[in-house]
């Protein structure tokens, strides 16, 4: 009954851009907490692997590519990016440790967490995504 929330690139370098899978959530509680949350993002990842893993998958990969002008093959190591998006809160955090999912795919997990400026909006991020992109 869902869908992916974004599907985005991440640069984490100068010279590494992945594919991310973001979850997204405007609230953050028991009632759905980080780790349910990421384990709907875990499901939504695993799927885009398998993708891009399958005999169209080099086409869905330069679809979702930085630069189409010029075609790449899948990396033969593929990492993604498996992100939840959601405002700081109480819940409780799951484990983030790597999940590799085949011989030739992994699944990095983080968090991103937002605080509410007065009018509810979105003012600033924090989480374990926040610091691997600052490196």
């Amino acid at each position: 009954g869902g869908g992916i929330d974004i599907l985005a690139r991440v640069r984490h370098s100068a010279k590494e851009s992945r594919i991310a899978i973001i979850e997204l959530k405007d609230e953050n509680d028991d009632k759905e907490p980080q780790k349910v949350v990421m384990t709907q993002a875990i499901t939504y990842a695993t799927f885009v692997a398998y993708l891009l893993r399958s005999e169209s998958g080099k086409d869905w990969y330069n679809i979702f590519r930085e630069n189409f002008e010029i075609e790449k093959d899948v990396p033969e190591e593929l990492i993604l990016d498996v992100v939840t998006l959601m405002p700081e809160g109480t819940s409780e955090e799951g484990d983030l440790t790597d999940i590799r999912i085949s011989d030739n795919a992994t699944l990095q997990l983080y968090t991103l967490y937002y605080k509410r400026d007065k009018n509810g909006n979105p003012e600033s991020f924090s989480g374990t995504l926040t610091e691997a992109i600052m490196k």
